[in-house]
């Protein structure tokens, strides 16, 4: 029997029970001294990248010209695959004839979201039909590869159900490949892809911890022993159940280590921890079942704390026939007593909150389980017990827990509030809005009585000014009579224009159909004195809408500016004028077919006016002489 350790071999021979080192640092050469792997063919030992001849001593290298360190095997027939840590390449030596073949190996380092970039593999077995192999790797899953290092398939830790990507340890049985890892013992259906993990926790120094599987040995009914991270385990492949060894046995909590099983023809197994090697046969072992079932958990009692009392009040009797606990708003603390009728093994106790968290706790010794800061609303207390720390056998009870809200945020309460504050808004604003309305009409009648009293009064004296100035140059002589005359039209002009002003100011004027009917008269009358035809176009306008004071001013001046300026200077004899809404924007066009002006088209023609009316209520005017004379407000 030959069995490795981290710096060298050691051999046993049989019958004898003691194991003594063999001289192998000659074949150490090279700063490398770790140790990995150990196969034995045809007298010859293959330790790491070493082949040696046990009768002579000779040895050669597998690969590379000195010792490599942490190498992982695969020994099938006369040919051994190896794998040295840290590189990428796959090695395979022809053990009759001497011969390496090397190729690089495909697993790609960036597959590893954790920034891992070293490539080591734990173990190395065939495929299904040998064409292929499984590789167990430190830091990338499980990887199935060509016999020539190409990656044909990986599986990572999401695809696994496992904790990270540290694969330790294969074993093959069919179309289900068993591994090792940090959460237990996992299998991958090769044909579907699928893999689940059977966990077999301890608690150590209060905390829960998985088993880490490390070494899988099958027995001859096709079950496992396994060396774990704390303890030899036994496991049934058919009810997928874990057996330990009873406490107080070498092994029960021994640390066991990767690449160190061996399964002896006399049917002895040898299994290597981190203290030694021990050897057994499957009569000299008796592993107890890791879970029993439980019988029903009962709920014992109820402490519950008011924070506004700062008392507690118990609750212990028809605990089971209620079904459910409701709690008041203040009762801020909750303590829960379990019992179960278990004495033969440890129990075990998780819980979760429904409502408030969907996650289990950790299983723990102690029955006694306290919540406290739930908010008002409807939960679900879950509770398991177990004797394995795990769900096989466990027990569950549930139990209905309500939280009262406080009166004032009860929803019809909060309902009752909100409606108050909006009614007391809904006043505020309807207050507001009629105190406007009243000096919107105080403001009319100002505007209207200003309106009236203007017309009434200045309009009279102008009146009375035109006609007797031209009643008085009727009579007169020479330069007299220019003077009355030109008194005369500059009074008309003036009540045209006081007018047009009374016409702004009058509220009852503040719709479109009082605009359009101003611009209408005006166009008509004074284009007829030049026999001009006109056609005025409104279109898509509610002429009974209101329109600001302001802007109605603006157009009207802008639009009798422009009507003035076709009188004064067109040669043409027809305008065209549109009125009205395209495309979301109030338009006006004033358009004649004229061809020649007598004065050119510039700022005589008011046009600087025109446009400074039309920025001042946020519009544009544009203005061309191209094909007659034409003005463009546009508004909005």
């Amino acid at each position: 029997m030959y069995a490795s350790y981290y710096t060298g071999v050691s051999k046993k021979t049989a019958g004898t029970a003691v194991f003594k080192p063999l001289p192998v640092r000659q074949y150490m050469k090279g700063d490398l001294v770790s140790t990995y792997s150990l196969h034995f063919w045809n007298k010859q030992l293959l330790w790491n990248n070493v082949l040696i001849d046990i009768a002579s001593g000779q040895y050669r290298y597998m690969f590379d010209s000195t010792f490599g360190g942490h190498c992982t095997q695969y020994l099938n027939r006369d040919s051994c695959w190896l794998f040295r840590w840290g590189t990428r390449t796959l090695h395979c030596y022809d053990l009759v004839h001497g011969k390496l073949s090397s190729y690089p190996l495909g697993i790609d380092i960036s597959s590893n979201h954790e920034g891992a970039t070293v490539i080591d593999l734990n173990d190395i077995i065939a495929g299904i039909d040998e064409s292929n192999l499984w590789a167990a790797s430190q830091n990338f899953g499980l990887c199935l590869i060509s016999k020539k290092g190409t990656l044909l398939k990986q599986y990572l830790k999401g695809e696994l159900n496992t904790s990270d990507n540290n694969i330790t340890d294969l074993e093959r049985a069919g179309n289900k490949l068993w591994f090792g890892c940090a959460d237990g013992l996992g299998v991958l259906d090769i044909n579907t892809g699928k893999a689940i993990v059977y966990k077999n926790p301890f608690i150590t120094n209060g905390l829960l911890q998985n088993r880490a599987v490390f070494s899988i040995a099958a027995d001859r009914t096709g079950n496992f022993y396994i060396g774990s991270s704390y303890g030899l385990l036994y496991f049934n492949t058919s009810t997928k159940t874990f057996f330990n060894l009873p406490e107080g046995h070498p092994m029960a909590t021994a640390e066991f280590n990767r690449a160190a099983v061996f399964t002896a023809s006399d049917g002895k197994y040898y299994f290597g921890t981190t203290n030694g090697l021990f050897s057994f046969t499957p009569d000299e072992l008796e592993f107890i079942n890791a879970s029993e079932p439980v019988k029903s958990l009962k709920l014992a009692g109820i402490a519950i704390f008011s924070n506004r009392t700062s008392t507690y009040r118990y609750l212990s009797s028809n605990l089971e026939i209620s079904g459910s606990l409701v709690l008041q708003p203040d009762d801020n603390n909750v303590q829960f007593s379990f019992s179960v009728p278990e004495f033969s093994h440890d129990v075990y106790y998780s819980y979760r909150i429904s409502g408030f968290s969907d996650n289990w706790s950790d299983y723990k010794p102690d029955n006694k389980i306290v919540i406290s800061g739930l908010r008002p609303g409807s939960y679900v207390m879950e509770v398991k017990v177990s004797t394995s720390l795990n769900d096989t056998d466990a027990s569950y009870y549930s139990l209905t827990v309500i939280m009262k809200q406080v009166w004032y945020k009860k929803t019809w309460v909060i309902a009752l509030l909100l409606a108050s504050l909006l009614t007391v808004v809904f006043l505020v604003i309807r207050s507001r809005f009629n105190q406007r309305l009243q000096r919107q009409k105080e403001l009319a009648k100002l505007r209207t009585k200003i309106s009236s009293d203007l017309h009434d009064d200045v309009g009279s004296i102008l009146s009375g000014l035109a006609m007797q100035s031209q009643m008085l140059a009727y009579t007169a002589q020479g330069e007299q009579k220019k003077s009355l005359d030109e008194i005369s039209e500059m009074s008309r002009e003036a009540m045209e224009h006081m007018r047009d002003t009374v016409w702004a100011m009058d509220s009852r004027k503040d719709k479109y159909e009082n605009l359009i009917d101003r611009m209408r008269s005006f166009a008509e009358r004074n284009l007829a004195m030049k026999n001009f035809t006109q056609e005025f176009v409104v279109s898509d306008i509610d002429t009974r809408k209101f329109i600001d004071p302001e802007k109605r001013q603006a157009i009207y001046l802008i639009f009798k500016e422009a009507i003035t300026n076709i009188i004064k200077h067109s040669d043409g004899n027809h305008v065209k004028i549109k009125f009205g809404h395209e495309k979301g924007s109030l338009y006006l066009s004033i358009h004649d077919n004229g061809k020649a002006y007598t004065v050119p088209f510039s700022d005589g023609l008011g046009v600087s006016n025109m446009k400074m009316r039309a920025e001042k209520i946020g519009g544009r005017l544009e203005t061309s002489n191209q094909n007659g004379f034409e003005v463009i407000l546009t508004i909005g």
